[in-house]
């Protein structure tokens, strides 16, 4: 009874094997798809940090690593690599009864200027 349900996968495998070939390939291209994506949204994420991105895992191990004394010395990467915004809306009043919102950013942390 037993080699009767071996015998039936068995032959139930060697009936499947090799029809999958197209679903493989498929499948790779979509990995490749997706690496492709990693890469270019580290590209642009690298890019829009004005290159701090990279080094940004590396830089904060060994900020992190220094003691008290030696870090006051130092940038700080966390500051350094991600901007810190806030903005304002100022609404003014035209002669024509519309209102129009101006908004404004201000960069508030003097270390992420480039």
């Amino acid at each position: 009874m037993f080699s009767d349900v071996v015998a039936t996968y068995v032959k139930y495998f060697r009936f499947l094997k090799g029809n999958q070939t197209m679903y493989f390939i498929k499948f790779a291209l979509c990995e490749v798809l997706n690496l492709l994506a990693v890469v270019i949204n580290f590209a642009i994420t690298n890019c829009f940090l004005s290159g701090k991105f990279s080094s940004y895992g590396s830089d904060v191990l060994n900020y992190m690593g220094m003691n008290y004394s030696e870090r006051t010395s130092v940038v700080n990467p966390m500051c350094n690599a991600f901007p810190t915004k806030v903005s304002c809306e100022f609404k003014k009043f035209g002669a024509g009864s519309g209102q129009e919102v101006i908004l404004i950013s201000i960069t508030i942390d003097p270390y992420t200027n480039p």
